[in-house]
């Protein structure tokens, strides 16, 4: 290395950010040592007396009588250096932004949200598929990857013996799209989509006394009042036309009629018990006599059975092991709220464990998971950074158990794409995805909670609008002041 004392202040600059590099120190704290360098710099070019850097970080004054050319040299050789290691380390980046906050290991910035930078890039190259959605974070249902479990795990995880519908003969044989469980402290859900003559049917099965389904067996009034039937040779119950006074019911009901150019017009049900069990069969278009062939099909799942699920049941023990931290999740979490999958993914570059909550309407289970108020949980170690452009969203400093933290309204975290035709009318092909978020650091990890409302198709030509999220920023904060270390298990 040439000696500091005999080189101008860029060339020790650049000869300390080769020795930096060469280290192979992590990004962050790579930048963060940068960006303090660079600073002082810039400061002293206002004084007399430049300011260098020696081998070991600490600063020496000298005099200007460094030649002019030597110092042009260096100039140039810095600033290419520094363009250079801006490119290649991400972390870096933030050093062109304002960062607004820092809550543990997440920098919030004033650089646009993912939503803005997705309807940007889509705007100058005006591609033309109907529908694009830019999910970040944690919106993985669409990008997730069937996996398969058995009928032995699905049992272990619900409590009960699940049952699956069987090919009849004479008729078109039931094609499983996939399982979904759902589970909460007081409910186990597992839910069957099938296609069947060319439609969707959902069976649904949980235990006889689930809270989901006790509002309907108990005639509440607020519900319709299905007609007595008898199914598997137990008492049932058949709704020809189950509604709901619930915003999101009523937006799936509209978007189904509205992809179905009115040919729907009601939503069918049919439910019953069977021992320590209870079931719902759920179509769109089917009568009671079909649904009734449905039901008398169904038998236990062999234990050897598999299954396709986006999301595998995973115990804390296997979830701990592979994200390598302990597992925290939250011990208050509002109605109507389930879980549906939890997992260790990479978000902007740092391992995450991540908790998928899905609103479901009480006694309507059908495409909850596309078409439903979404709530994530996201954890990372508070030392492992990223960037978060915050756009045009609003923040607010709040306390999540006397700690600082942030609670950002309505961020663009993603973009919803029409076909590029509408731009004429619409003055634009795409509109944003928004949700609001609080962010919080606990126990030496930092955690974020995204509340977004769930997306119905409103026009043929692809024209999607959003609900408005169900939780306000005090569910929000009820909910991460719940959140504590789950079980005690370390990896």
């Amino acid at each position: 290395m040439t000696d500091p004392t005999q080189t101008d202040a860029e060339q020790a600059l650049a000869a300390d950010l080769l020795t930096l590099r060469q280290a192979n120190p992590p990004d962050a704290a790579f930048s963060a040592d940068l960006e303090t360098r660079l600073r002082a710099v810039i400061a002293a070019r206002a004084t007399s007396n430049p300011v260098v850097f020696s081998s070991n970080g600490r600063t020496t004054a000298r005099s200007s009588h460094i030649r002019r050319s030597t110092r042009i040299v260096g100039i140039a050789a810095s600033l290419a250096l520094v363009v250079l290691l801006f490119l290649i380390v991400p972390a870096l980046r933030t050093f062109a932004q304002d960062i607004i906050r820092q809550i543990g290991g997440i920098l919030i910035t004033d650089a646009p949200s993912p939503g803005e930078e997705a309807a940007k890039e889509w705007e100058r190259v005006a591609s033309t598929p109907a529908l694009f959605r830019s999910d970040e974070p944690p919106d993985n249902a669409a990008q997730a990857v069937l996996q398969s479990t058995s009928g032995a795990q699905i049992n272990a995880v619900v409590g009960f013996s699940v049952y699956e519908a069987n090919n009849i003969e004479g008729r078109p044989p039931f094609g499983m799209d996939f399982y979904q469980i759902a589970t909460r402290e007081d409910s186990n859900l597992v839910i069957f989509r099938y296609s069947w003559y060319g439609n969707q049917v959902h069976l649904v099965e949980m235990r006889a006394d689930d809270p989901a389904l006790t509002p309907i067996w108990n005639r509440d009034p607020a519900l319709p009042q299905g007609e007595a039937v008898t199914v598997r040779g137990e008492p049932g119950l058949w709704f020809s036309d189950f509604t709901l006074n619930d915003p999101q019911f009523q937006a799936q009901v509209d978007e189904l009629k509205t992809m179905t150019g009115g040919a729907v017009k009601n939503i069918k049900l049919l439910t019953w018990r069977e021992g320590n069990q209870a079931f719902i069969i759920q179509s769109y278009t089917f009568t009671l006599d079909l649904l009734q062939i449905m039901a008398d099909s169904l038998s236990t799942v062999p234990d050897s059975r598999q299954f396709s699920s986006l999301w595998p049941p995973l115990t804390d023990a296997e979830l701990t092991e592979q994200a390598g931290f302990p597992l925290y999740a939250p011990a208050d979490l509002p109605d109507h709220y389930y879980l549906l999958g939890r997992y260790v993914t990479t978000l902007n570059g740092v391992k995450t464990i991540v908790f998928d909550y899905r609103y479901i309407t009480p006694g309507w289970f059908a495409d909850f998971l596309f078409h439903s108020d979404q709530l994530v949980l996201c954890q990372i170690f508070s030392s492992e950074t990223y960037s978060l452009g915050l756009g045009d969203a609003v923040l607010t400093d709040v306390l999540v158990n006397n700690q600082p933290g942030v609670w950002i309204e309505q961020w663009a975290r993603g973009a919803m794409f029409y076909a590029p035709a509408l731009k004429e009318t619409l003055g634009k092909f795409w509109d944003y995805e928004r949700a609001n978020v609080l962010v919080w650091e606990t126990g030496g990890y930092t955690f974020t909670l995204h509340n977004a409302g769930a997306l119905h198709l409103v026009d043929p030509g692809y024209i999607y609008e959003q609900t408005l999220p169900h939780l306000s920023q005090h569910d929000m904060l009820r909910i991460a002041e719940s959140v504590a270390p789950v079980n005690n298990i370390t990896p």
